[in-house]
């Protein structure tokens, strides 16, 4: 039976309990931890309900964000109604997906109307001018967004459109963060008042007005918007795998999970961290079903959504397995079929090296 996303929450702090007591049940385990559950029973219970913050919590463990989607182009006749009604259909999506790959801790308001604006486009290649675009949207909207996530077009970018799907969306698709005050997750103080007192950060996703005939499947969209916001907040902890002697090496290229960190999920997580299951010979080999994803717990606590006062039953404690599945700085080519336990890892070993995640208010 299929697990129930918004019941993971509870049944993965039941599936520490079950461990503790000698991963028993319908649980398949060994020294680097349990497998999903065979069973949807274990997961019957909702996931906790979202609540106000106070202020002095809302830097640190804010749970509440909203999003513009704004379409950019060098030539306003090319944004069609159709192209309008497209982007407007993933703004509607995206904010339960982002709940969802949450445990529903946490809501992504996308209920606004798609902005149009035009003559952004700069240089030869037609690039974005990132900073010149916040400022045209704030000129007409409030400065009252968590996230913009733009969607520039152009005669450039259909001409290099390519059916790949790489990093989400396409391969020039980026987050770039505006502000920060966190610390603790390896990531240092960031703002910029002058162009946003409010903006965290914003996306690039220009793939998907590559043209009027060409769209990625939903689902990938939706996958790679959560991939690059959820660089906002990671993944820059740990160390990038070297499949040597770093046992926090849940990292790879210093921004995104280790391909051999464990997903508690049939899926990969937004931030590559795949599933591995055992082939029965010491050896495991990734098995990712699912399209739509949910945030590895370590991500979740990078984003303050568990944290030492909200752990759900100790997953703070819950030991994360990574395999070797080559690649990162291992200096040899991925094995996807046949990868071997390296180590495991929990939030709180990363905690003891590197700090707890704060807030700071000056530098």
């Amino acid at each position: 039976m299929t697990v129930t996303r918004r019941g993971f929450l509870k049944g993965l702090a039941s599936a520490i309990a079950i461990a503790g007591a000698g991963c028993g049940g319908s649980y398949s385990c060994n020294s680097y931890g349990c497998d999903e559950p065979a069973s949807e029973e274990t997961f019957l219970e909702p996931a906790p309900q979202i609540s106000p913050l106070s202020p002095i919590d809302q830097g640190l463990y804010q749970n509440q964000f909203n999003m513009a989607f704004v379409i950019v182009s060098d030539d306003p006749a090319q944004v069609t109604d159709k192209k309008i009604e497209y982007i407007s259909g993933i703004a509607d999506k995206f904010g339960e997906s982002f709940s969802n790959a949450t445990w529903g801790l946490s809501t992504m308001r996308t209920s606004f109307d798609v902005i149009t604006l035009d003559s952004l486009l700069t240089g030869s290649k037609k690039k974005l001018d990132r900073d010149r675009a916040i400022k045209k949207f704030l000129e007409t909207n409030s400065d009252d967004y968590d996230f913009i996530t733009f969607f520039p077009f152009s005669q450039t970018e259909k001409e290099n459109a390519t059916p790949e799907f790489s990093y989400g969306i396409y391969p020039n698709q980026y987050h770039s963060t505006l502000q920060n005050r966190i610390s603790g997750i390896n990531i240092s103080f960031k703002e910029r008042p002058d162009l946003s007192k409010k903006l965290l950060g914003t996306n690039i996703a220009p793939i998907l007005m590559s043209s009027e005939d060409y769209q990625l499947e939903g689902e990938k969209i939706l996958s790679g918007l959560l991939h690059e916001t959820g660089h906002q907040w990671g993944m820059y902890l740990g160390e990038d795998f070297n499949g040597v002697d770093n046992n926090l090496g849940v990292r790879q290229q210093g921004i995104h999970f280790y391909r051999g960190l464990h997903s508690p999920y049939s899926a990969t997580t937004p931030m590559d961290s795949d599933h591995w299951v055992p082939n029965g010979d010491g050896t495991y080999h990734r098995v990712n079903e699912q399209e739509l994803q949910s945030y590895h717990p370590i991500q979740l606590y990078c984003m303050g959504l568990l944290n030492e006062h909200n752990d759900y039953g100790g997953l703070l404690n819950r030991k994360f397995p990574i395999y070797d599945c080559g690649g990162a700085d291992t200096g040899r080519p991925y094995n996807f079929q046949s990868a071997t336990p390296h180590s495991q890892v929990s939030i709180n070993d990363i905690i003891k090296v590197e700090g707890s995640r704060q807030w700071v208010e000056n530098p």
